[in-house]
């Protein structure tokens, strides 16, 4: 478990203690499946569908290279035995006489895993033909009212080397879901393989059982706290960050997006980790404040506005369920008074703990209780992001098959500008989505490379105001080198702006 969740944990105990409320929840079984309603994160996810229909941007696709002896047919049935042990695999979404969307759980669903066989193509062609149906698939837009939101695709590389593509829409998955699938799946395709028993218990609840009790349960007089918190937070609400663009905003914004990677120096992920351990905070935390100093630095805010998100799993048994149990919080950085860094983690710290702490109001719940003033073109309360998986992403352990996953992007995006950081063999990498109609990928890789110079410098010097950390590379400036031409000083300093 993360420390960040642990640290939630904990401060949903002593909510409960304070409340003389026990520290564990129960959630019944419902008592049909007539008129099941979607739990919140669902509903989120389902509307923005409605909003695109053709739109791919909330498929989740990741392409999993399974090399050695791989049993093709017990992998088959491993899957359909995960479909059968989780009822949100074999749900549709349809709506309702009322508008309202609802669930339909199959009581059956066959799962097909097609397969295509490269071996006939020389290793070039193997490659490019897997990169080409892992974007089809990942660009493929689920209908949520006919399909069930599990699709596979197995593609032969060689006699001992599989892709499985797997791709699953955001309404049945979250942050944590990969770990849950993969250890179900993992122990599933072992009892097929080799008759050791699984050791998966029979699940005590289904997602819907979590929907029907989640909408049963946050009612107005549960959610008052935390209405209250965020009213305070977010009153007067932020404005949008005039982040600088390469290219004119469009007056209505679309999903299409990119990505791009970097990877931080081991010593740099290091001193992070010291920092925050020293500090009493989180890696996120100090990464949150890196971020949110260095888009202070790029557009002159000081109130820095940025989404993250909770994963609501602190009923234990919701643990062991495949689905979205998600939140989107609004956490506001304060940047005024150029604090320290130190001073600025400070800030932060409380901004995530109390944000965390009143994480169980739903967000659209939230807009819609606050009508925060919209922008055209632009997201409500924030326009950036930031997600950081301490928890690791374990994939695939099938006996006799070495397993290694990526994902795939599918040229879509959610926000101008999105961050997700994650921890790979003791170096932090950094995933970057952006909005294509604002940024180019210099931009993006030199924002990054500024994120990693500035946590840099501030882990080293914690005292220095935000406003002196020093982050720029020797080239971000003036560019590549080259000669200079006969001009003016106005004129190159002109060009050097555009």
């Amino acid at each position: 478990m993360s420390d960040l969740a642990a640290r939630k944990r904990e401060l949903l105990r002593r909510r409960l203690a304070q409340a003389g409320l026990a520290s564990t929840t129960s959630i019944p079984k419902r008592d049909s499946d007539d008129d099941l309603p979607l739990s919140y994160a669902q509903s989120r996810m389902w509307f923005l569908q409605q909003l695109d229909p053709a739109s791919p941007a909330y498929n989740v696709c990741l392409a999993i290279t399974l090399r050695g002896a791989l049993d093709k047919a017990a992998l088959h049935r491993s899957f359909q035995r995960l479909v059968e042990r989780h009822e949100i695999l074999r749900t549709r979404y349809v709506a309702g006489p009322d508008g309202e969307p609802r669930q339909i759980v199959d009581p059956y669903a066959v799962v097909t895993m097609p397969e295509s066989d490269l071996r006939g193509l020389s290793e070039e062609d193997r490659d490019r033909t897997v990169e080409r149906v892992a974007r089809e698939e990942s660009a493929h837009a689920f209908d949520l009212a006919k399909e069930h939101s599990l699709r596979l695709r197995l593609l032969r590389r060689g006699d001992e080397d599989h892709v499985l593509v797997l791709t699953v829409h955001h309404i049945a998955w979250d942050g944590y879901t990969f770990n849950t699938l993969s250890r179900d799946l993992s122990a599933l395709y072992r009892e097929d393989t080799t008759g050791q028993p699984s050791g998966l218990d029979p699940l005590p609840v289904q997602y819907a059982d979590f929907a029907v009790w989640q909408r049963k349960t946050l009612t107005d007089e549960k959610l008052a706290g935390d209405l209250d918190y965020w009213r305070r937070e977010l009153t007067p609400a932020p404005e949008n960050l005039s982040l600088p663009t390469d290219l004119p905003r469009p007056p209505a914004r679309s999903d299409r997006g990119d990505r791009r990677f970097h990877t931080f120096d081991r010593a740099v992920t290091d001193r992070i980790g010291e920092f925050a351990q020293a500090r009493g905070v989180t890696p996120f935390m100090v990464v949150f404040a890196g971020y949110a100093a260095l888009l202070s630095r790029w557009t002159g805010a000081t109130d820095v506005p940025i989404g993250s998100a909770s994963m609501n799993r602190d009923a234990g048994e919701v643990e062991r369920l495949i689905g979205n149990f998600g939140n989107t919080l609004v956490l506001r950085a304060d940047l005024s008074g150029d604090p320290s860094f130190a001073e600025l983690v400070d800030r932060v710290r409380r901004v995530c703990t109390d944000g965390y702490a009143h994480q169980d109001l739903p967000f659209d719940l939230l807009v819609e209780r606050l009508r925060p003033p919209r922008v055209p073109g632009r997201s409500v309360l924030f326009d950036v992001m930031l997600l950081f998986l301490t928890q690791g992403l374990q994939g695939f352990d099938l006996p006799g098959v070495e397993a290694s996953w990526e994902t795939v992007h599918n040229d879509t995006t959610q926000f101008d500008l999105a961050l997700e950081a994650f921890l790979v063999d003791g170096e932090m990498r950094v995933e970057a989505t952006y909005s294509t109609e604002l940024f180019t990928a210099a931009t993006v890789e030199r924002f990054l490379a500024h994120l990693e110079s500035l946590l840099a410098a501030a882990v080293g010097a914690p005292d220095r105001p935000v406003s002196r950390l020093e982050f720029f590379e020797d080239t971000a400036l003036i560019g590549d080198a080259r000669e200079v031409p006969e001009t003016t000083l106005p004129e190159l300093f002109a060009e050097q702006v555009a």
